[in-house]
């Protein structure tokens, strides 16, 4: 009895310190501060956050998300960047480029290599593997591919989203957009309907419209 006593005394040791470490590494992940403060998103570059909630990677310490002071031109991969809208949140991924945030100036953005647009100043912008849009709101009306062989003019000043890139299914295409003007489009195979201007869609993987 005694050996099973001592054994339990043990086990909710051990689980207290589980839960201490738990709540130690939570707290650690997100800390506030009272002032305005200069801090490091990779090991050779550093802005000035926003007083308030600035969460951090755990394992280099660098930010993972917090609010820009000012206006901040930042990279969302090797050799692109863009100005990000001080006053709002930014999202940095583990290699330390943006993943998330609001665009400062209407955008010339990449969703896949041979694919570009014009994306809204003031709105948030989303990036996907190797800093590809993956969506964000459109500048103007543009007429933008949802398969392969289709496509179709998504409306400007509404969000559109692009499907990520993947290297067996490839990706940049439209999966969900607002149709500009009144648009046949295929729901299943060799069958269609029309879809009226204004309303948004939603793609499938395979291109069929929902």
């Amino acid at each position: 009895m005694r050996k099973n006593l001592a054994l339990a005394i043990v086990l909710l040791s051990l689980l207290a310190g589980a839960q201490l470490v738990s709540s130690e590494r939570i707290e650690a992940a997100c800390q506030e501060f009272a002032n305005d403060t200069l801090q490091y998103y990779k090991a050779d570059m550093a802005t000035t956050f926003k007083a308030g909630t600035i969460c951090f990677y755990d394992n280099n310490k660098f930010v993972s998300l917090g609010t820009l002071r000012t206006n901040t031109s930042l990279h969302y991969k090797a050799d692109g960047f863009t100005t990000f809208m001080g006053g709002k949140e930014v999202r940095f991924g583990p290699e330390g480029y943006v993943i998330a945030g609001v665009l400062y100036n209407n955008t010339t953005l990449y969703y896949k290599p041979d694919g570009y647009a014009i994306f809204m100043g003031g709105q948030a912008a989303r990036f996907g593997a190797k800093g590809f849009i993956e969506n964000g709101t459109l500048y103007s009306s543009t007429k933008l591919y949802y398969k392969a062989d289709s496509y179709a003019v998504f409306a400007g000043g509404q969000a559109i989203f692009f499907r990520p890139l993947d290297a067996v299914r490839g990706g940049g295409f439209v999966t969900n957009g607002v149709l500009v003007t009144d648009t046949i489009l295929y729901y299943a195979p060799g069958q269609s309907r029309t879809y009226q201007g204004g309303s948004r869609v939603s793609f499938s993987q395979e291109g069929w419209a929902n």
